[in-house]
């Protein structure tokens, strides 16, 4: 079975199952090609026949675990103007390790937590290289500077939550952005313009940018945190 077959068929699934929270979010993203991956190894036969092997990726498992990705985002980032623009965000940079959550097999609600929470956290921790004002703040806030992968559950949990504060202190501002921009890919990004001046002048217009957005970020969150315990 191809690929846009397979495709053609989960849309079908994702618009019938009742336990899909959010059909429209999920339906937008088998339109690209985000999965295509992970979608490959779908077994072909789990769109006609029940399956229980343990090794099969199967249709319902994949729509399982996109389910439970998009149910985590909107749960910590509930208030954002634009939920498609960040899961974009979220997803291009970090496309492999998207696909190999969705791909497992045989996880504990814990192990599928911890994969989840690192990907939502990882171009935030990955800005820290360009972004001096991200480790002062995990610093502030008793957090250890490591790989993202290097991050147990917990550590993953203290990050999301805060990154989760930070967006709902921006209730009514665009900041949040910036958390879920991943540095690297924009600035690859600039690297396929064909001038080196005009490829030169947009770094230097974005990263000064990037940087007084964290800025403003964090100061509305100093600002405000002495009132998020009314809302946690």
């Amino acid at each position: 079975m191809t690929i846009e077959s397979k495709k053609e068929l989960l849309k079908y699934i994702v618009l019938n199952e009742s336990f899909i929270n959010d059909k429209a979010i999920i339906y937008s993203l088998l339109l690209r090609n985000y999965f295509d991956e992970s979608i490959s190894k779908i077994s072909d036969e789990s769109f006609i026949i029940k399956i229980e092997d343990d090794n099969e990726i199967t249709a319902k498992h994949f729509i399982y675990s996109l389910n439970k990705f998009i149910d985590t985002i909107k749960k910590y980032f509930f208030n954002v103007y634009n939920l498609n623009i960040l899961i974009d965000k979220i997803i291009e940079p970090n496309i492999l390790k998207v696909n190999n959550y969705l791909c497992s097999k045989n996880l504990s609600e814990n192990e599928q937590n911890e994969i989840i929470y690192k990907i939502l956290i990882s171009n935030f921790i990955e800005n820290i290289k360009y972004i001096p004002s991200i480790k002062i703040f995990l610093t502030e806030q008793k957090i250890s500077i490591k790989n993202v992968d290097d991050y147990n559950l917990n550590e993953s949990y203290k990050i999301l939550i805060l990154l989760s504060d930070l967006v709902f202190c921006q209730r009514g501002l665009k900041y949040y952005d910036c958390i879920f921009e991943s540095i690297n890919l924009r600035l690859k990004s600039y690297e396929s313009l064909n001038q080196n001046k005009r490829q030169e002048k947009y770094k230097e217009k974005f990263l000064p940018s990037i940087t007084q957005n964290y800025d403003y970020l964090f100061e509305s969150y100093q600002n405000k945190k002495k009132y998020l315990k009314y809302f946690h």
